[in-house]
C-alpha cells in the first residue's frame, strides 16, 4: 500500500535556532509569526513588536553578580613577594624604636635602691618575749620523771632556762623545771644531763666541787639549799661549773 502523499498542513517554528516543524503551530501576537509552543511567547523568540521587551534592562546594566566574581581566586592564597625596606625606612624604624624606648623609660617609676646595696642589713635581736616564747617551745624536762609525765607540772609552775656547761658556753641546753626544785637538786639533774661526774658527795676538794651559779659578769653562785626559780628568772641561764675559785 502506498503512502500518502504530503501535505501542507503544519509550519516551522520562526526562530532560526528552532526550525521545529510544528503541526500545530502558534503565532504571536505582536510579530503574527508562527512558532512552537517553546518560542511563542514574545520573551522566548526576543519579539521585536513587543512594547514590554523595550523596558527590560540590557544584560550590561544589570548590578548583580558576575560569573567570576562567584568562582574563588586561584592567587588569595599566594603570598605578596618580599621587598627589602630602602635605607630610609629602615633609618626612620630605629628612630621610632629608640623614641619608644625613651619613653618607657621616663614612664618608670623610679626606685630606691635595696637597702642591702646601700649597707649591710643588720638582723634585729627578738625582745625577750619572743625569746621567751622560742625557750619554751624548745625547752626539754631537767628530771626525767616530768619526761614521761609532763603534766605533773603545770605551765605556770615551770621555769624555763638555758642550762650551760662551763664559761665557754659550747655546750648550752634548752630545759625547764618545776619552781619548787632546790638549786642543789638541779646541781645533780644537770650533771646527768651533760654527763659530768659529780664528786660533790665524796670530796671536799675544790678544783673537783660542782657549783651552780647565774650567768652575770662575774657569775653569781646560787644557794643549793634555796629554790632554783627564787634565784633564777624565766628565759635566763646557769652556769655549771668546775673547780670555780668562789671568793
Amino acid at each position: 500500500m502506498a503512502a500518502p502523499p504530503p501535505t501542507d498542513t503544519g509550519k516551522h517554528c520562526a526562530l532560526a535556532a528552532c526550525r521545529l516543524a510544528d503541526f500545530l503551530p502558534l503565532e504571536c501576537p505582536h510579530c503574527h509569526h508562527p512558532f512552537c509552543s517553546a518560542h511563542v511567547a514574545p520573551p522566548a523568540h526576543a519579539c521585536p513588536s513587543d512594547p514590554h521587551l523595550d523596558q527590560l534592562d540590557p544584560p550590561s546594566s544589570r548590578t548583580g553578580p558576575e560569573l567570576r566574581d562567584l568562582v574563588p581566586d586561584p592567587n588569595r592564597h599566594q603570598r605578596p613577594a618580599f621587598q627589602v625596606p630602602s635605607p630610609e625606612a629602615t633609618a626612620l624604624r630605629a628612630k621610632q624604636l629608640a623614641a619608644l624606648d625613651a619613653f618607657k623609660a621616663a614612664s618608670r617609676p623610679k626606685t630606691q635602691p635595696p637597702a642591702s646595696a646601700a649597707q649591710p642589713a643588720t638582723r634585729k635581736s627578738s625582745g625577750p618575749v619572743v625569746e621567751l616564747m622560742r625557750l619554751k617551745a624548745r625547752a626539754a624536762p631537767l628530771d626525767p620523771r616530768h619526761a614521761r609525765r609532763p603534766g605533773d607540772v603545770p605551765l605556770p609552775e615551770r621555769v624555763f632556762l638555758h642550762a650551760q656547761l662551763g664559761h665557754d658556753g659550747a655546750t648550752v641546753r634548752p630545759l625547764w623545771a618545776a619552781k619548787t626544785i632546790s638549786a642543789g637538786k638541779a646541781l645533780d639533774l644537770l650533771a646527768e644531763q651533760f654527763k659530768v661526774p659529780n664528786r660533790n658527795n665524796l670530796t671536799t676538794d675544790p678544783a673537783q666541787l660542782l657549783s651552780l651559779a647565774r650567768r652575770t659578769d662575774p657569775p653569781t653562785r646560787l644557794d643549793l639549799a634555796q629554790p632554783l626559780a627564787s634565784q633564777v628568772e624565766s628565759g635566763g641561764t646557769v652556769l655549771l661549773l668546775r673547780g670555780h675559785p668562789w671568793a
